[in-house]
């Protein structure tokens, strides 16, 4: 992890980052391990789409301390393959530690409402959402 650490302001361009399994097959190791560290997530732009949300319709950085709820209401976006929605730590960019090991819910886990649209629920609530599977710890 320290070579992370110490490799991260060393780079000047994410280009050797992020690429197709093919495009990184000869690539150092090292290099795609640091994208996702630093929070690139290791895919090309022709192959993902990473939209990021820092602050609540509140205008305050989203933080579920304090009993602040959360809610997402939204189709599937139209892909071929499989979509999520992660939350990640603003200290480190790493999938956010908590106590039922939840970090995504996407087009595999959640469950849409009557007319097909889905709902992410975030709060710090875990015990009275731990069952919802709609439920995000924020």
């Amino acid at each position: 992890m320290q070579h992370l650490v110490d490799l991260a302001p060393t780079l000047t361009s994410a280009g050797k980052l992020l690429g197709t399994g093919e495009a990184l097959q000869d690539g150092a190791r090292d290099l795609f391990a640091e994208g996702t560290y630093l929070g690139q997530w290791g895919l090309p732009p022709v192959e993902s789409v990473y939209m990021k949300v820092e602050t609540g319709s509140d205008g305050l950085p989203v933080n579920a301390s304090g009993g602040k709820k959360y809610r997402a209401r939204f189709l599937a976006p139209d892909v071929g393959e499989f979509w999520s929605f992660t939350v990640y730590g603003t200290d480190n960019r790493l999938v956010a530690h908590n106590a039922i090991n939840r970090h995504s819910r996407g087009d595999r886990t959640l469950v849409p409402d009557a007319e097909g649209y889905y709902m992410i629920e975030m709060s710090a609530d875990v015990e009275s959402n731990r069952d919802d599977p709609n439920f995000l710890v924020a």
